[in-house]
Formats: C-alpha cells, structure tokens, sequence
C-alpha cells in the first residue's frame, strides 16, 4: 500500500501531460487539414510533432522558471488540453486519430495473410515493453549523461542552462566529456523527463523511446504511400525500419535516434505533401519537425538544409512562374519556425564559444572557422585513423548483425532495400515516379555517402571507434530508402511481385529472431509479457465496444483498468527495486558497462540516506566514463557533483568540496590524482571501503 499511493499519483500526473498535448494536437491536426485527401499515417504523423512541441514547450518553460515540479508540469499539459478548446474545428464530422487508427485496424483485419506482418511485430512490440519495464536504464550513453541530466533536472526542479550541472563554479569545472555532452541540443531529453518526473524514479523511464518508434513506423508508411506504394507495400516498409535490430534495441534507451529519425522522417513527408498540394499547413509542420530534429540532435542538420533547399527551390521556380513570392516568403517563416523549435542550445554554444555546434569544429568549404574543443582534441590526438579494413567493418555492422550485446545494426537485408531503391535512378526512369522520389534519393544518400566516403581523420576515427553509429545514424536514411524500395516494388508484377510479398515477412521474421529479447528471469518476462498482452487486449476490445456500453460501465471499465495498471506497476517496481543491480551486473542492453563499478555503486544506493557525492576519475581513453547516474540510486536521492582538480592545487579541490557541500566521494580507476590527496589527508577523508577498481571515501565535515 505504501507503493501504490506514490504510483497512482504519478500516474495521475503522466496521464495528465500525455492527455493535454495529444488532445490539442488532435485537434490542431483535424482544423489545419480539413480535405479528406490526407492520409492516416499523414494525420498521425502531424499530431505525434505537434503534441511532442506542447509537450516541450511545457517542460522548457517551467523547467527554466525553476518549477519544474510534477503538479506544475501535469497542470501546464492540462492546460495546453483546456486550450485546444478554443481550436475552431471544420464543420461536419472530422476524422481524428482515434478514427485513423480504427480505419487501419479494420483493413489489417480484412484479409488474413496481413497478420503474417502485423503479428509477429506486436509479439516483440510486447516483449520490447516488458523488457522495457523489468530492467533499469543500462545503456552506457544513458548512464554517463542522458539519464544524468534528466536526474538533475528532476532533483533541482529546474532546467539551468548548461554552465555547470555537476558542481563546480564555472563550466570548465566539468569532466571534459561530460562538457561536451552538455553542448549538445536538449530537446532528446525532454521526453524521459516527462516520464520520471512524477514518479521520481526510473520506473518508466526505459518506454521513452516506443513513440518515436511508432512515428517512424507511421512517418515511412506515410512516404511509401506519398511515392505510390499501395498499403500493403507500405506497411511492409514501415515493418522493416521498425522491426530492424537497431530500432528495436535503442527503443529501450534513452539515446535520441528514434526521436530524431522519426522527425526527419515527418519533416519529408510533409514536404512531398507540400509539392503536391502547397498547404502552408504542411510547411510549418514540415518545419516544426524540422526545428525538432534540429534540437534534439547535430545529426538532423544535413537532412534539414536538404529539405530546406529543396523547398526553397520548388518554391522559388513556381513563384517565377506564377509572379507570386508567398511561396518563397513560406520558406522565411519556415526557418523561423526551425530556429524557435530548435535553435535555442546553438545560441547558447554561440555566445559561449564562438561555436554553434561546439564541441564539434565549424568549418565551411574547408575553411576552419572554429575548433574543436579541448576534449575532442585530445581524443583525436590519441587515436588511429583508421583504415580500409575498419570502413569495411562499418559497412558490416550497418547491414548485418552486430557483435553486440544486442544486435545494433540494420539487418542483412537491407543492401537490397537500398539497391531496389536506387535501381529507378540507375536505370533513368525517374520520370515514372512522384516528382518527390528524386529528392527522397537524395536525402537519404547524402549522410551514407558522407559517412562512408569521407576520408577525412574525423570520419575515420568515428568508423573506427564507434561502428554501430552506421546504423543509428544512419536509420534516416535506411527508412527512406524503404520507402523508396517499396513504391518500386509496387510496380512489379507477376512472379516477381508474389516473391516480393512473400519474402518480406521472412526478413522480418529473422530480424526479430536476432533481436536478442532474453530476460534476465524469463518467469518475470513471461509474466510481465502477457500482463502488457492482456492490457492491450483488453484497450482495444474496449474501444471497439465503447458505443455499445453504457456510460456506466465505461467509467466501470476503466477505473478497473486503471486500478490494474497501478497494481501492475506496484508489483514491477517491487522486481525493480530487488534486482537493480543484478541487471547492472550480468545483463547487457546495448553495449557492455563496466561490472567492476557496480559493487561500489550499490554500497552508495541508499533510500533512506540520501548524500552528495563528488565522482573522480583520471584519464582513460576516450575518456567519456563518468557513470553519474547509477551513483544517483534507486530513488535519484543522491545528488552527484563534480569538482575540478585540474589545477593540481589540493586546497583548491578540498575548497571546492566544502562549497558543493560534498559528503562522500566516490572514485574510480584509474585513480586520479584526488585520491592521493584524501590519503594525505586522513583527519578530512575517511577511507570506508574499496576495491581494485573503486574506492569510497566519507568527507568529515561537511554534512
């Protein structure tokens, strides 16, 4: 009982900022496109950016007004839902999303044989959550600092900017890497803090990723379909980007490559829509997604300047040809809209650095205009080149399985998607197909050929170091160019055309084999499986009946409902609670986390004593293994600093301690020069524990 007020309440609460923002965007949508014409997946699309951009809106502007607290946060997003009331909708009926995807599920249902795709899909889709909601964040990016920043914005009620979130007076008062990851654009971790936020916990942290991965489901099947594919041929496009190896491991994580790919892919789709029907409905949300990516990853920004000209120069040829510059003056309110939605951590970086894009150089045409930063150097500095070989090993792991903890590459069949995508541009017939293939061509060739064809020590040194980036930031491209595939395959005919068909499901089904969905305890998967089975059993059914019920028994039904999902997530946070760290130390989610750290952070997770701890390190190449989030706990009750003792000056260090008002200190190996200070020191710095590879030393006086 004492688990399950705490729950209800945040439950409460998320219910409350999901409900608002969908709720307006709905019916932003239906106002904004009136004409029947619009496509399903074009509606959904449309309402997944615009309801994410409330709920941004919400996040940003009271986490920088310092009440970034869950009854503020809930009441903001109920508020943007109060607001969607004054939303003046077309007469008649409407459809909305609800409708959208009852369409769909009537037309899955009419013919068997859609199931073979449909089926085993939502089988994993089901084992994807349960693993989602069993195991604590794993991923290595997520514990150095996606789930660290969301900590400390949850701990501060607040979103500070970006001088100094781990302690330390100035920024330079951070681990170098760490540095750097907090110049990065903000908006990927807007969602996870959503989640954790009302319940303080991680409890639910691990399911931010499965709405942009239905996104991009939605997003590509809405491409295929703009490029001719019929729905069939559409949906097995969708299936392959979103049953991929690489989607469906980083859906568990709080990495931003789904967020990104899904808004890149939303972007495109209403630029075609755009060239076909010229709605200025379609370019701000053409450039709300694009503002979106922009801000939620660099990535985004080849993709945008590619849509961004290919707008701007079909704009200007008609406006030439029709003596009308609206279409043009379009693309200035275009841009604006990008640099609102995603502009705001460039500005930052500019008038901090110099740099907009810091840590990363800036360089046009080869001319240098700033550097990387320091970290970055140093990193470069110290590694190899790479080679032919390594190149050969990122194209492997971009198209075949990776030798991962979980499979993070794209699957093997997608040399052939793409080689079925670029066969109309091969063989001159670009001419038989939508004015928009070309340019889906091209967006998703530019980053494959910049990542594989540029021989510059900075793209080598990214194929050598981290090869499984080929398939995640490369995921873009791959789904254009399923797409793409799939209005190709829709002009086949005959035996060719049963073949297609008929392998798709097979490809698809080996990628889900390989998915690597094992549990830690398979009676806790099994269980947890068919309790998310049932569940969503159970919501469709009742969706299909609601008419037929009275309103009684709705408000029955879902009050049971609800009371089960508490109870539910009652008995998953007890499992959570008693095996946290059995996850940390024998499972893998993407790539394998230091097990040798894991001991010294449980002895540091304590509930009901929560403290400040400061974490030292020393150099390790590439030097990005600051783990603050495990040393957070269970409950985010510790709060983890960082003090800088880059000026060699032990006084300085202990000075700076004192000020963070720092209770233990945890440091890891290598050992840095701190702990040599604290062993001088034994009157200030009490030695409790330690092992070969940690050690943790309780700070006298400062509690």
């Amino acid at each position: 009982m004492d688990a399950a007020a705490p729950i209800t309440a945040g439950l409460v609460a998320l219910l409350a900022c999901a409900a608002g923002p969908l709720w307006t965007a709905g019916r932003i949508a239906r106002a904004a496109f009136r004409d029947r014409d619009v496509g399903g997946a074009e509606h959904l699309a449309a309402v997944g950016a615009i309801a994410f951009a409330l709920l941004a809106l919400v996040v940003r502007v009271a986490g920088l007004a310092g009440v970034f607290v869950p009854w503020v946060v809930a009441a903001g997003c109920a508020a943007t839902g109060l607001a969607g009331l004054a939303i003046r909708l077309p007469d008649g009926r409407s459809p909305g999303a609800a409708d959208r995807l009852r369409e769909f599920g009537a037309w899955l249902a009419e013919r068997p044989v859609r199931a073979l795709v449909a089926a085993p899909i939502a089988v994993v889709f089901v084992l994807e959550v349960s693993r989602a909601l069993l195991m604590p964040p794993l991923a290595y990016d997520s514990l150095t600092y996606h789930m660290a920043f969301v900590a400390r914005w949850v701990q501060d009620g607040a979103i500070r900017p970006l001088g100094s979130p781990f302690g330390g007076a100035e920024p330079g008062a951070w681990p170098a890497a760490i540095g750097n990851y907090a110049r990065f654009p903000v908006l990927g971790q807007v969602l996870p803090a959503a989640i954790v936020l009302p319940f303080g916990t991680d409890l639910l942290a691990n399911l931010s990723g499965f709405p942009w991965l239905g996104l991009v489901a939605v997003a590509c099947h809405g491409i295929a379909r703009r490029l001719g594919a019929s729905r069939p041929f559409a949906l097995l496009a969708a299936a392959f980007v979103a049953a991929c190896p690489a989607a469906l491991a980083y859906a568990t994580t709080q990495y931003v490559d789904l967020q990104v790919t899904a808004l890149v892919l939303i972007a495109t789709l209403f630029v075609l829509r755009w060239q076909d029907r010229e709605r200025t409905a379609d370019v701000i949300v053409a450039y709300l997604a694009m503002g979106l990516a922009l801000g939620t990853k660099l990535t985004a920004a080849a993709p945008i300047a590619i849509l961004g000209g290919a707008h701007l120069a079909v704009a200007a040829a008609r406006a030439r040809r029709d003596r009308n510059v609206r279409r043009v003056a379009l693309v200035g309110l275009g841009a604006a809209v990008v640099l609102a939605a995603g502009g705001e951590q460039y500005a930052r970086n500019l008038a901090d650095t110099g740099n907009p894009i810091h840590p990363y150089p800036l360089a046009i045409a080869g001319v240098e205009l700033a550097p990387r930063s320091a970290y970055l150097e140093r990193v470069y500095s110290e590694a190899r080149t790479g080679s032919d070989m390594m190149d050969a090993i990122a194209l492997r792991t971009t198209f075949a399985y990776a030798p991962e903890g979980r499979p993070t590459s794209a699957g093997p069949k997608f040399p052939l998607i793409v080689a079925i995508a670029l066969a109309p541009a091969v063989a001159m017939r670009l001419r038989r197909f939508p004015n928009g293939y070309g340019l889906v061509l091209l967006l998703g060739a530019v980053p494959g050929l910049a990542f594989f064809l540029d021989g510059s020590a900075d793209a080598a040194i990214v194929r050598r170091l981290w090869p499984e980036h080929s398939s995640r930031f490369l995921l873009p491209s791959l789904a254009l160019a399923s797409a793409a595939a799939a209005a190709v395959a829709e002009r086949l005919r005959g035996r060719w055309r049963h073949l297609a068909i008929g392998a798709a499901p097979v490809a698809i089904g080996g990628d889900l084999i390989h998915a690597n969905l094992v549990f830690l305890s398979p009676a806790a998967g099994l269980a947890t499986a068919a309790g998310v089975a049932a569940a969503m059993a159970l919501g469709v059914l009742l969706f299909r009946l609601r008419a037929r019920i009275g309103r009684r028994a709705r408000v029955a039904a879902v009050t049971v409902g609800f009371a089960a999902c508490v109870a539910g997530l009652v008995a998953i946070g007890g499992y959570r609670d008693r095996t946290r760290w059995e996850h940390y130390e024998r499972h893998v989610d993407l790539h394998a986390i230091p097990r040798t750290l894991v001991d010294g952070w449980r002895r540091l997770d304590r509930p009901g004593a929560p403290a400040t701890i400061a974490i030292a390190n020393g150099w390790t190449w590439p030097g990005h293994d600051w783990f603050f989030y495990p040393l957070a706990g269970a409950r985010m009750q510790n709060r983890v600093v960082h003090v800088d003792p880059s000026g060699g000056d032990a006084d300085a260090w202990i000075a700076g301690l004192e000020r963070e008002r720092v209770e233990v200190v945890f440091a890891q190996r290598p050992f840095p020069p701190e702990v040599g200070w604290m062993e001088a020191r034994p009157e200030r710095f009490r030695e409790s524990e330690r092992s070969a590879h940690w050690a943790i030393f309780a700070v006298e006086g400062n509690r």
